[in-house]
């Protein structure tokens, strides 16, 4: 007699343990049903009255500051995982930053791309940590970031880098 198992992506993950009906229900509205059941429309509507109830409350920023977050944090994210997805964002970031600076003329986007560059630094040690290969740091990419944090390094000590 065959058994057949139902599909589950947390199987991989679950071998010779039991999971739970609230992995499996988590599994079927998110991954299966892709937030299109009645559990999905509920939990968006449910954040979508939070948010609107938080802009009326604190104002405009506050969308803002969820719109910056929905977007930076994959992005930051990401610079942590790939040297090359981090170059593109902060080539585009300095692409675009002299519209932003007209926009938002108090606005420190120079300390953004320095943290972006600390952040691709952080996730290329651990990446080389983690696989126990420091061949990594040979490559001009992270030579330029290791030149880069240390100029930033050596401006802290400039009286005339404010």
């Amino acid at each position: 007699m065959n058994v057949i198992r139902k599909p589950n992506a947390l199987n991989a993950y679950s071998e010779g343990f039991q999971t739970s009906w609230f992995s499996d229900f988590l599994f079927d509205l998110f991954i299966r049903n892709r937030m299109n059941s009645v559990w999905g429309w509920l939990l968006l509507s449910g954040i979508m009255i939070a948010v609107s109830a938080g802009v009326a409350i604190i104002g405009p920023m506050l969308g803002i500051f969820i719109i910056a977050l929905v977007i930076g944090g994959p992005l930051v994210f990401s610079t942590l995982l790939s040297l090359k997805t981090g170059v593109y964002v902060i080539i585009s970031i300095s692409f675009s930053i002299g519209v932003v600076i007209m926009a938002f003329p108090s606005l420190q986007i120079g300390l953004l791309v320095d943290l972006l560059i600390l952040f691709m630094f952080l996730g290329l040690v651990y990446r080389s940590y983690k696989s126990k290969d420091w061949s990594s740091f040979k490559t001009p990419v992270s030579v330029v970031i290791l030149i880069w944090i240390i100029y930033n390094l050596l401006q802290i000590a400039n009286p005339g880098a404010a």
